[in-house]
């Protein structure tokens, strides 16, 4: 009598767990690994320059990566395609990457970043916000830009009165130099970067100090 209860409470048991079983494995990737992740993403930004929007996007490591999807939206949920970059498939160095959104409505956009693995699977990113104000775009112009001799000169029109923060950052969105500026509609200032910055991308960045004024654009520096 003991031995057929047993058997009884063994068999619900059994019968109760069968549903959880089979809706986990809808999370569980192909290769039997629920820890592989396709891509370690380090950064996704989306800026506005004086004609486009610069997309870009670095990662850590990529595993079986075929291909990203740059994604735009005009309410922030119904999502498209506006270009494809392709993947590095597996490595484990950092990558960089971009894309220019040159044919933008003027209005408040939102991408998204969809990676796409060799075997189709997808993955997306956060969604980052870029405002625009069709009537009064700030624009910044850096000159020469690539960077000479670490000497550049920077305008900007269409700022309203107040102090701003000129920063430069790496693709990893360290700091590595800043200068503090007062300025009107339009301002124009010549920057000495440091020396010991090394060849290579960077993004310059204008903020005031409450960030309701945020622009960046893409640095070259020889």
């Amino acid at each position: 009598m003991k031995k057929t209860i047993i058997k009884i409470i063994l068999g619900c048991c059994l019968y109760a767990l069968l549903p959880i079983a089979g809706n986990s494995q809808s999370f569980v990737d192909a290769t039997n690994d629920a820890n592989v992740v396709p891509i370690q993403l380090i950064s996704f930004n989306a800026v506005l320059q004086t004609n486009n929007v610069q997309v870009s996007w670095s990662t850590a490591t990529e595993t079986n990566n075929s291909h990203f999807n740059v994604l735009r939206s005009l309410n922030g949920k119904d999502f498209s395609s506006i270009g494809t970059v392709q993947g590095k498939g597996s490595t484990t160095t950092v990558s960089n990457y971009s894309l220019t959104d040159a044919s933008f409505p003027k209005q408040n956009l939102y991408y998204q970043l969809e990676q796409v693995d060799i075997d189709g699977k997808k993955t997306l990113s956060s969604i980052v916000l870029v405002k625009i104000d069709a009537n009064n775009q700030i624009q910044v112009t850096v000159f020469p830009n690539p960077v000479k001799d670490k000497k550049l000169s920077l305008t900007i029109n269409n700022i309203t009165q107040g102090n701003y923060t000129v920063t430069v950052l790496n693709v990893a969105g360290t700091k590595l130099y800043s200068q503090q500026l007062k300025a009107a509609s339009n301002v124009a200032v010549s920057i000495q970067l440091p020396q010991q910055l090394q060849a290579g991308m960077y993004m310059l960045q204008v903020q005031n100090e409450t960030n309701t004024v945020r622009f960046a654009k893409q640095l070259l520096i020889n």
